[in-house]
């Protein structure tokens, strides 16, 4: 896991684009550069495949659609946790 994260962020490692995507490969980066973080929350959740490449990580994955929400059913503009609650918050293609 570390090992792998290691070799994300030299670059060693560059997974088949077609199955992990490149929006999982930079998020991947991003968080290997983030060590204290460890849980996270994504209100966008979508199909979640940005995290394919980040099992160290605890995601909790909302979404308004009821069909591809993970965790909760919930609109990003108002989230159900206290503050603090997580280590960090990404959302993407919020507006599209």
């Amino acid at each position: 896991m570390v090992e792998t994260a290691a070799a994300l962020a030299t670059g060693v490692i560059r997974p088949n684009a077609a199955f992990y995507g490149q929006s999982a490969e930079a998020i991947a980066r991003i968080f290997t550069m983030l060590p204290e973080v460890r849980t996270v929350l994504d209100p966008t959740w979508g199909l979640g495949r940005f995290y394919k490449l980040t099992p160290w990580l605890v995601v909790t994955g909302g979404d308004a659609n009821a069909e591809k929400a993970k965790d909760y059913i919930g609109d990003f503009r108002r989230l159900p946790f206290a503050d603090a609650s997580f280590d960090s918050v990404l959302g993407s293609h919020i507006f599209e």
